[in-house]
């Protein structure tokens, strides 16, 4: 053998162990810093056990007493049986198992392994875990201390193996649902570590002999190496992934809607926690019960029903999903159970604020502007500020009256269960002459040119949208004679409509508004114009936006074409 060759096997023998305690000393440094972040005090351990086997591996080499060498050779098991312990409970933490990590569970976990340290370091007395000891040759000229193996060792070796393979299958099956930086991570990781087991592997099946005891240094450097690249480039640490049937778990349980799974014969499989509640029963109770022994009849069938809780009436929307397996045979059944009782009074107080608008307050208004007029009529010609007074409350009343009829409108916009459509010629056609009409001075011009010949459906509530942006541009321009123009096109499966003024433009407070979908006390508009045109738009599947064009305002409503 040359001296090159031999100062080769030396740094292989040596040298990457050595490697392998400062990559793992770094890695348990870290991992100990982040030791907020779940899964770093794993990681640290598992640092450390790598870095505590290299470290003994090399001073076993090194040592030239027989007692000094038999001692590390010891010690050198410590790090061995803890590094499948802390690779396990690694990988739990890091796949979201972390319930599993008590002080009990861990315990549980390595009181194995701790009995087999406490007969590594009594085997004199007993020869449960080695029978005999002899020292086999090692590259570089050294030699490292074997032993025939007993049953407490094919013991550990068969514990270890299960656990790295537990903590090895843990990651690489989170691997499925996870992003690409977290996938990497666990690849990464699982690879470096699994690199000790396959050395122990064989070791056990080749026995010691200098080939084979070659690819321990190499199998030490692994875990300190991987977990160093997966901090360094991978972000190991930085965040901990969510797996996906954690977060599945997650939002099923703590949902406040009822969740029912039901099996193919109706039957209750699970249940979470707000359908316990709302059948006042435990999830043990409710499994294996038929679905409709529950749920008052036609509710699934209704999509709705009623029910007391605590007293008072509730309303309940049902939705209804299937569940497949993988290849799209149907398993079962899932039920969620929505309370609307909020909506559903919500709902009733503005049909009722709605009713007053159009027939209360509107009669009402009508009885003040009559009265105006009279008052107009029988104003003495010398009293023309009694004719200024008249003529602003029948304005003021004229405004009401509008307002009451936008609120009409604004019922008929967000009803969900009308769909009607129409070709959108007519629709903004009819929204041009309804504004030309009501406001005379106003110039309101159209172009269609942008269409096919045949008709393009749109929903109906796009005429309400653009008629109440034609009435907004014309109403608030100070010009005696606005001027709008519309114009029709179609683009990617929509309906373009733009409405372009010649005015000041809408006031930024208003556009806040509109952009925050709702008002306060210091951000709101002053009519419900705009408001009418957003909904209408949003209703019909789209939106309208705003652009400021300098000399003057151009909005443009988007909605799909309906089919």
């Amino acid at each position: 053998m040359t001296s090159v060759e031999r100062v080769g096997l030396i740094a292989l023998t040596v040298g990457a162990p050595c490697v392998a305690v400062l990559l793992d000393a770094a890695v348990a440094r870290y991992a100990w810093r982040r030791r907020a972040t779940a899964g770093s005090l794993s990681l640290a351990a598992l640092a450390a056990a790598s870095g505590w086997w290299a470290l003994a591996y090399v001073a076993q080499l090194l040592a030239t007493a027989p007692a000094a060498e038999m001692a590390f050779a010891r010690a050198e098991w410590m790090g061995i049986l803890a590094v499948p312990v802390a690779w396990l409970c690694f990988a739990l933490a890091y796949t979201g198992r972390d319930r599993h990590l008590t002080t009990r569970g861990v315990a549980v976990v390595a009181a194995l392994p701790a009995l087999l340290v406490v007969g590594v370091w009594t085997n004199d007395a007993h020869h449960l875990m080695w029978t005999a000891s002899v020292y086999a040759p090692v590259y570089g000229g050294f030699d490292a201390v074997a032993h025939v193996w007993g049953v407490g060792a094919w013991v550990a070796f068969g514990y270890n193996v299960v656990l790295l393979a537990a903590g090895s299958a843990l990651l690489l099956v989170a691997t499925v649902s996870l992003p690409g930086p977290y996938r990497r991570q666990t690849v990464t990781t699982t690879a470096g570590v699994a690199l000790p087991g396959f050395a122990g592997v064989f070791i056990a099946a080749l026995g010691y002999r200098p080939a084979v005891n070659a690819v321990v240094p190499a199998a030490l450097v692994g875990v300190g190496l991987a977990c160093a690249l997966s901090i360094r480039w991978f972000g190991l640490l930085d965040t901990r992934p969510l797996p996906s049937a954690a977060a599945r778990a997650c939002v099923f349980e703590h949902t406040e809607d009822a969740v029912l799974v039901l099996d193919e014969r109706d039957r209750i499989v699970d249940a979470n926690a707000a359908a316990g509640d709302l059948f006042d029963a435990t999830r043990a109770d409710l499994r294996d019960t038929p679905a409709d022994d529950l749920l008052p009849e036609n509710a699934r069938s209704d999509g709705s029903f009623t029910t007391t809780v605590d007293g008072s009436t509730h309303f309940f929307d049902v939705t209804e999903t299937a569940v497949d397996d993988a290849h799209g045979r149907p398993m079962g059944t899932a039920l969620v159970l929505r309370d609307v009782t909020e909506r559903r009074h919500r709902i009733q107080r503005l049909e009722v604020l709605n009713r007053v608008l159009r027939h209360n307050f509107r009669n009402q208004v009508n009885v003040v502007t009559g009265y105006a007029e009279l008052l107009a009529a029988d104003v003495p010609p010398d009293r023309p500020d009694l004719a200024r007074y008249a003529a602003a409350i029948e304005r003021s009343a004229s405004d009401l009256a509008d307002t009451a009829e936008k609120a009409r409108t604004i019922e008929q916009v967000v009803a969900d269960d009308d769909d009607r459509t129409a070709d959108v010629r007519l629709l903004v056609v009819g929204a041009c002459a309804d504004v030309q009409r009501t406001h005379p001075n106003a110039t309101v011009t159209v172009s269609l040119d942008g269409l096919s010949a045949r008709n393009v459906a749109v929903p109906w509530q796009v005429e309400a949208a653009v008629e109440n942006l034609i009435e907004n541009a014309a109403e608030h321009n100070p010009d005696p004679e606005p001027s709008v123009r519309v114009t029709v096109d179609r683009e990617n499966g929509e309906v373009v409509v733009r409405v372009r003024d010649d005015g000041p433009g809408i006031p930024e407070t208003e556009r806040r508004a509109l952009e925050a979908g709702h008002e306060t006390a210091l951000v709101h508009g002053d009519g419900l114009g705009l408001w009418i045109a957003s909904w209408g738009a949003r209703a019909a599947g789209g939106d309208v936006t705003f652009h400021d064009r300098g000399d003057g305002t151009e909005a443009v409503v988007r909605v799909p074409v309906s089919e």
